[in-house]
């Protein structure tokens, strides 16, 4: 199983970002290059780095739109959008058939769906998408925790355990494999009670992260499991703080997660 990191986020990583991506154990890169809602992505620059990063064993995931599709290597994997239940399932379907002489013509492995979660709306969602587009082979997801102290066997609304989760999933999607291209844990401080405010310690991150990563590759058909994300945010909510480096750029543990 690929342990990949979600990364720069349109924008060029540089030779030394890289180096220490693959150092702490990832084999995987997500880079997002959609210029849906005015995003500008240095397409340019981030596809340059493709080579630098298969030359150390690594792979890049690029989440395209219509437009930057055109402009990934021969060959790469993909996703179509990022979670997209934002357009009916419908929609998104008849996009992946349009776009599938791209696909086919270039090469490209499409990871369909890349819901926001597993939760039954999602799944409901997804199931949608792989009925009216039957021909996709590759599936993404991604999971969070659904409880605010990330108890990371705390299954979604609906499900007793994580496992049922996963069962849902593959009564969707049969016996294609599958990819969860964000998962993650975040060190923002919440409040408890009070006058009592906690938060996951950076070792309590990289232990969930770990669990996480060893759940995953006991699923079958789980090819590939991306991190959410590289670097914290400037802000204090806790979207800001799933980073595995600090907002300056220094990682917050020495932790490999490379499950070889």
């Amino acid at each position: 199983m690929d342990i990949g990191l979600v990364a720069g986020f349109g924008h060029p990583l540089g030779v030394e970002r890289l180096a220490a991506i693959r150092q702490h154990g990832f084999t995987l890169i997500r880079q997002d290059v959609q210029t849906v809602m005015g995003r500008t992505p240095d397409v340019p620059g981030v596809m340059g780095e493709d080579g630098l990063w298969a030359a150390v064993g690594g792979r890049f995931l690029y989440i395209v739109d219509h437009k930057t599709i055109h402009e990934v290597p021969d060959g790469s994997w993909i996703e179509y959008l990022n979670e997209p239940e934002y357009i009916p399932p419908l929609a998104y379907a008849g996009d992946l058939t349009a776009l599938r002489p791209v696909i086919d013509a270039k090469r490209l492995v499409l990871w369909a769906g890349g819901i926001g979660n597993l939760d039954r709306d999602s799944l409901q969602w997804l199931s949608e998408v792989v009925k009216t587009a039957p021909w996709v082979l590759d599936i993404s997801v991604h999971r969070y925790c659904p409880d605010p102290g990330q108890t990371p066997s705390k299954a979604h609304r609906g499900f007793q355990t994580r496992a049922d989760e996963v069962a849902a999933l593959r009564q969707i999607i049969g016996a294609r494999p599958f990819l969860v291209s964000e998962v993650g844990y975040h060190t923002a401080w919440r409040r408890k009670f009070i006058f009592w405010k906690t938060r996951l310690s950076t070792r309590d991150q990289a232990t969930r992260l770990t669990m996480e990563l060893d759940f995953w590759a006991a699923q079958p058909g789980c090819v590939a499991v991306c991190v959410y994300q590289e670097n914290d945010g400037p802000g204090e909510h806790s979207a800001d703080k799933y980073g595995l480096r600090t907002e300056a750029g220094a990682w917050k543990t020495t932790t490999n997660y490379n499950r070889g």
